[in-house]
């Protein structure tokens, strides 16, 4: 069985408070590169994370109510940054929020310059989810302008810092360090070129690729930007190379995947990847009380626009559409069969509460945070549950699931961070899937977009994780840590 171990929430940590320990010292973390290009001057430089209100100290604990207002102490550095925006989601009041320093107000949170700033009064909700902090940097196109031209490949040109602070009154509660690192990706000569057709919006694609290059060496997950063309070198055809793939990810677009594109072995090859609206799950809501929630619709309604919201950040190509939502009777029998749900099916589709070849998503009284049944086709989301769980379990539901130590989370593969949404634990910022699972999210066997029959393509076997017995794979598929600089 899998369970989700989601952060504490309020009626959780009732009856932990007397021996919850200490804050760690130290900060969180996480490290990100973003890969300048003159295609990526294109679109905007943004970079997102989402950090929890609130600290881990008693009586001040995310989603707890605290004493007093929390009070962020921020930094930010770095040549490269023009300006932050902080926005913030679920306070108890809003209009408390005042600002100091290098920062000015804004209708949902501040505008950050380069130095110290303050925010001061961010109130906690008494009950409920924990309040988030969306932020996203941006950089200035004078930096940009200049670095685009200059550095070898992969050569840092500048680090962007941005430390957070929660204080309770005098006393540092909970720390974050962002680091951004901002890298040449070099500038290939004309030649080959793959162009996107019918792409709908103007993001900066990303560009899987497989195949012999000029040197006669075969390449193998290559990653290229451009919003419609992409320059990719001289790649010859397929030779004695294992592999030879051209993958599209974008947002609002399904995946593209072309297998043994016509190459020459000249330049000026424009092979041609033809984009199509994301892939449309189906998704089936079934709703009973939870713990201090009578009513989860609103709730299951916050978690699908999530999921969607994140899929679609990371270029997945794959919506979740709500079919039908209906309430789960209250009688204990009914509810029994829910929370059993996992154990074998039961009578829920008798009961109509199942439907086939869809996804179904039970929020109801389980002991779980949330959890992916052997059939991918059930879901369930507890009362502890935060607001990334349903889009991990989806990830599940997508292939990401295996054996009992095959799971698809990434804690133990080397490369993934606490950022990475299939990450489980100590997780307090969830935000990214890596290029390698939106792959498998698209093109595994296994994965439900193509065992309901929403998706019509090339399939590969991929599987959900390194192991001993099944190593990172090679040609197959890329490695599951494999991803593009963001954004």
């Amino acid at each position: 069985m899998h369970v989700l171990r989601s952060r504490w929430v309020g009626f959780l940590l009732a009856a932990t408070w007397l021996i919850a320990s200490p804050a760690d010292a130290s900060p969180r973390t996480y490290i990100k590169s973003i890969c300048l290009s003159p295609e990526i001057l294109e679109v905007d430089l943004l970079e997102v994370f989402t950090l929890p209100v609130g600290c881990e100290l008693i009586d001040c604990c995310p989603g707890c109510p605290a004493a007093d207002a929390l009070d962020w102490r921020i930094r930010i550095g770095g040549k490269s940054v023009e300006a932050a925006t902080l926005s913030f989601e679920g306070l108890a009041d809003p209009a408390a929020l005042k600002v100091e320093g290098a920062a000015e107000h804004t209708p949902d949170g501040a505008t950050l310059m380069r130095g110290r700033s303050r925010l001061l009064n961010l109130t906690l909700p008494e009950q409920g989810r924990v309040p988030l902090a969306g932020l996203r940097l941006r950089l200035d196109p004078d930096f940009l302008g200049h670095a685009a031209g200059s550095g070898r490949r992969d050569e840092t040109l500048d680090v962007v810092e941005v430390s957070i602070e929660q204080m309770l009154g005098s006393v540092a509660v909970n720390e974050f360090l962002l680091r951004y690192r901002l890298k040449s990706c070099g500038v290939l000569e004309p030649c080959d070129v793959v162009k996107q057709q019918g792409k709908q919006g103007a993001d900066d694609s990303v560009v899987l690729l497989d195949g012999r290059d000029g040197a006669d060496v075969c390449v193998n997950d290559e990653v290229r930007r451009g919003v419609t063309s992409t320059l990719v070198g001289n790649v010859k055809t397929k030779g004695s190379c294992t592999s030879s793939i051209v993958g599209v990810f974008s947002r609002d677009n399904a995946m593209a995947m072309l297998e043994d594109p016509p190459w020459t072995d000249t330049c000026g090859d424009e092979v041609a990847a033809a984009l199509g609206p994301a892939w449309d799950m189906p998704v089936n809501l079934w709703l009973g009380k939870m713990i201090f929630v009578p009513d989860p619709g609103p709730i299951a309604t916050q978690d699908l626009l999530a999921a969607n919201a994140l899929y679609d950040e990371n270029k997945v190509g794959i919506a979740f559409v709500e079919k039908q939502r209906k309430q789960i009777p209250t009688d204990p029998g009914t509810l029994a069969k829910v929370a059993l749900a996992c154990q074998g099916l039961g009578g829920l589709e008798s009961a109509g509460l199942y439907v086939k070849d869809q996804l179904n998503v039970y929020y109801g009284p389980v002991t779980v945070t949330g959890q992916s049944c052997d059939d991918r086709n059930m879901v369930l989301v507890g009362p502890a549950a935060n607001n990334t769980t349903l889009a991990h379990e989806l990830g599940h539901a997508l292939s990401l699931h295996g054996g009992e130590l095959e799971w698809g989370h990434s804690n133990d593969v080397p490369g993934m961070t606490p950022a990475n949404i299939m990450w489980v634990g100590d997780s307090k910022i969830r935000t990214h899937f890596s290029l390698g699972q939106a792959f498998r999210f698209n093109v595994n066997k296994l994965s439900m977009l193509n065992k309901n029959g929403p998706r019509q393509g090339p399939e590969r076997d991929c599987p959900p994780k390194p192991s001993e017995t099944a190593p990172e794979p090679d040609f197959e598929c890329p490695g599951l840590a494999l991803d593009w600089s963001r954004p």
